[in-house]
């Protein structure tokens, strides 16, 4: 999902259908803009944002129920 999306329904993307968020959650983050260099922070924590952190906190999430 683009951030366009998250704009439309304020709600992060899910990477592969993968509900999973490195900070956050799925909503949108309250106080947070949508538009403007602040938006960004909205973005943190999604896999969109950074795939390979969040797949590298994935990966340590999966690690520590095992």
């Amino acid at each position: 999902m683009s951030r366009s999306g998250c704009i439309k329904t304020n709600k992060r993307g899910t990477p592969l259908g993968i509900k999973f968020y490195y900070e956050g959650d799925e909503n949108w983050p309250a106080g947070v803009p949508v538009r403007g260099k602040d938006a960004e922070i909205g973005c943190v924590g999604c896999g969109w944002y950074d795939f390979e952190t969040w797949r590298d906190r994935l990966n340590q999430q999966i690690a520590q129920t095992d």
